[in-house]
C-alpha cells in the first residue's frame, strides 16, 4: 500500500497554467500514479519515495480544496489523502451599466465589468444577492428584482469571489431616482382625475 506523506506545492491561485506536482512517500512502484480530485495524472516515477505529476490547468480553474492521493493499481492499493487549495483571486469591479433607473422600475438588466471574475462569484446590490450569471472573467450579467427598486436612493454595486480566497474590490454605486407628478390644467369632472400630468425626475447626489 503506497504511502502519501507530502506534496509540493500544496496551494496555487485559481487559473494558474499546468503546474508539476511532486509527491513523497513510501512504497510507491513504477505504476503508482498521483490522483488529484479523482483525476488520474500523468505520473513519472522518480523512486519509491518520489512522484512527479502534472496538474493540468483544467483543473485548477476555480478555487477549491482538492484531495490529492497516491495510487497503486490492482492490489497495490490508495494512500490516505492530502490536501490541495486551489484559491481564487479578488474579483475587481470597474463599472457597471446602467448606473442608474427610476424608482417603480420593472426589473433591470445589469452588466458588470471588471476583471478576476470567477466562476461562482456573487453580486450584490445594497448587501442582497441578486441573479448573476459570469459570462467570462471580465463580464458579470445580473438581474435588479424589481422588489429593489421601488424607493429611491443610492445603493452599492459589490462583487465578491468565493473562497477559497476569493473576495473583492472596486464596489460601484447604483442610483434609484425618485419620481413625482406634476399636475396641470385642473381636472375634470368630479372624479378627480387631472387633465394633464408632467412626470419630473427627482436625482439623488
Amino acid at each position: 500500500l503506497p504511502a502519501l506523506t507530502g506534496i509540493n506545492p500544496t496551494t496555487a491561485n485559481a487559473g494558474a497554467a499546468d503546474l508539476t506536482l511532486t509527491a513523497t512517500g513510501t512504497d510507491f512502484g513504477p505504476t503508482t500514479d498521483v490522483v488529484f480530485d479523482g483525476t488520474t495524472l500523468q505520473t513519472v516515477f522518480t523512486s519509491s519515495t518520489q512522484l512527479s505529476a502534472t496538474v493540468p490547468a483544467a483543473l485548477l480553474a476555480v478555487g477549491k480544496t482538492a484531495t490529492v492521493t497516491a495510487r497503486t493499481p490492482g492490489l497495490g492499493g490508495t494512500s490516505a489523502g492530502a490536501s490541495f487549495t486551489v484559491s481564487n483571486l479578488p474579483a475587481t469591479l470597474g463599472a457597471i451599466n446602467p448606473g442608474t433607473a427610476l424608482a417603480g422600475s420593472p426589473s433591470t438588466s445589469l452588466v458588470l465589468n471588471g476583471a478576476g471574475f470567477a466562476q461562482g462569484a456573487v453580486v450584490t446590490f445594497g448587501g442582497t444577492m441578486i441573479p448573476s450569471m459570469v459570462s467570462s472573467p471580465t463580464q458579470i450579467t445580473a438581474m435588479i428584482p424589481a422588489a429593489q427598486l421601488l424607493k429611491s436612493g443610492v445603493f452599492t454595486v459589490a462583487v465578491r469571489n468565493a473562497a477559497p480566497g476569493g473576495g473583492g474590490a472596486g464596489d460601484q454605486v447604483f442610483r434609484v431616482d425618485a419620481v413625482i407628478k406634476t399636475v396641470a390644467g385642473g381636472f375634470n369632472g368630479d372624479n378627480g382625475l387631472a387633465v394633464s400630468a408632467a412626470l419630473s425626475r427627482i436625482t439623488w447626489m
